[in-house]
């Protein structure tokens, strides 16, 4: 954690000079990712897709303005002149996590049991293959770099007074793509897709099995979330002149059946010169 920054969960998430989490701004290769309805992040990302992160507390430019708290900015990883990149797969399950309470799943604590019920953990499993690659299209004038690495989650739970097995299968993709290059010593772009995209198959019935035996669990949410940005950084000549223009836009998730998926986009463009 920087400096003034703290993980709150009493605060929404990350507080920064005591801000809540809701006071922060999210931004990921320039483009403004804090989700409009609580204020909190819109869209992750894996590390294994981030060059950098910069966490600006205070005294950072007006183009990340309107902020309370801070900063948060990620920076995707760029392709160079040598080709890098790298394949892997992550697995965890219920069973290798660390858990004081055993099999137990405490409700609130455990500390009072005739107060707080306790019931069966759920049982997950997790699957992370992927893979990065970047490297040069054109060597000293454009490079690329691109990454694919969803993460496949099943969970399964039994409630109280049921021998019935009940499953809920998540599914996130993260996608990285962008192209970087730069024509001649005074122009420099980039193009940039980010892409986080989650599917939610069936519902799960409450622990304690007052879910209705007729309820309708056979539901598939799906919360879309990408974001696009195109830079370009122009010298016209004098070393002490700078004329930047970018264009950004972005899709933040909504919740919704999958039969009523709708995205909101919004896009901003500027042209400050210094």
């Amino acid at each position: 954690m920087a400096p003034g920054a703290h993980n709150e969960p009493f605060l929404g998430g990350i507080s920064i000079d005591g801000a809540s989490g809701a006071e922060n701004r999210f931004v990921i290769d320039g483009i403004d990712t804090t989700h409009p309805q609580d204020g909190v992040s819109g869209q992750d990302m894996i590390t294994d897709f981030i060059e950098e992160v910069q966490v600006k507390s205070a005294g950072y430019a007006a183009e990340y303005g309107g902020a309370l708290g801070g900063v948060i900015n990620a920076v995707t990883k760029s392709g160079g002149n040598d080709f890098h990149g790298g394949v892997g797969v992550y697995y965890g399950n219920s069973a290798l996590n660390s858990n004081p309470n055993g099999e137990r799943r405490a409700y609130f604590q455990e500390s009072f049991p005739g107060y707080f019920r306790t019931f069966e953990e759920d049982k997950t499993s997790t699957w992370e293959p992927g893979f990065g690659l970047g490297g040069p299209i054109v060597r000293d004038a454009l490079w690329f770099y691109g990454g694919y690495w969803p993460t496949l989650t099943s969970i399964e739970r039994t409630p109280v007074g049921s021998s019935t097995v009940y499953t809920q299968d998540q599914t996130r993709n993260f996608f990285v793509g962008n192209l970087k290059g730069n024509v001649g010593s005074q122009f420099v772009y980039k193009l940039a897709a980010n892409l986080s995209p989650r599917k939610v198959e069936n519902s799960l019935p409450a622990y304690d099995g007052s879910t209705p035996a007729d309820a309708n669990l056979a539901v598939t949410t799906k919360y879309p979330a990408s974001s696009y940005s195109a830079y370009m950084d122009w010298v016209p000549g004098a070393p002490s002149s700078r004329a930047v223009a970018a264009a950004t836009g972005a899709s933040t998730p909504r919740r919704r059946a999958s039969r009523r998926i709708r995205d909101t986009t919004s896009a901003t463009a500027s042209s400050p010169c210094r």
